[in-house]
């Protein structure tokens, strides 16, 4: 049996592509990816979102269940990507709406401007509600920020607290 024993590995620009500290911790070069999914974040809301007809209405997720990298803000209910860390990212929304007849409308909006809606027709009686559940992929940059909002063309309405989130996490490319 044989061994290499090494405390560094470099290609032949003479870059480190891997280091050990002789006690079994090893750094792997800036050239490798981040291993971790971060910054990631996932958030709900305290209470009940009054919709109103025909208007698009920010959902003001409040509360952290985390948010590792501290890029949620919850006075704004906004992600931004912070310095470094421009990339891919997934993103995952749910919203309880309803109690009335018609359609209803979740929304991600990146920098201010609608990126993606999707829209369901609600068949309720007043004792129902519509839930909405979807995901995106976007490539942001540093300083991007990621919205979500509702709409209702049905009179107005109630984007509930129960079973409401909104997620997401950098992409390992």
């Amino acid at each position: 049996m044989s061994n290499i024993l090494v405390n560094t590995i470099k290609d032949t620009g003479n870059n480190i592509l891997l280091s050990s500290d002789g006690s079994g911790s090893v750094t792997l070069g800036s050239g490798f990816p981040s291993s971790k999914n971060t910054p990631s974040f996932k958030v709900t809301l305290s209470g009940n979102v009054t919709l109103t007809n025909d208007a698009n209405v920010k959902i003001t997720f409040d509360q952290e269940t985390w948010d590792i990298g501290s890029a949620f803000d919850t006075s704004t209910s906004r992600f931004t990507v912070p310095s470094g860390e421009a990339g891919k990212y997934y993103f995952f929304y749910k919203g309880y709406m309803g109690n009335n007849l018609g359609y209803y409308s979740l929304k991600l909006y990146k920098n201010g401007s609608q990126f993606s809606t999707w829209t369901s027709y609600h068949y309720a009686n007043t004792d129902n509600t519509l839930m909405d559940e979807h995901t995106d992929i976007l490539d942001l940059a540093e300083g991007d920020y990621i919205e979500t909002y509702a709409q209702t063309t049905s009179g107005n309405g109630t984007f509930q607290s129960n079973n409401s989130h909104f997620g997401g996490f950098k992409v390992l490319t």
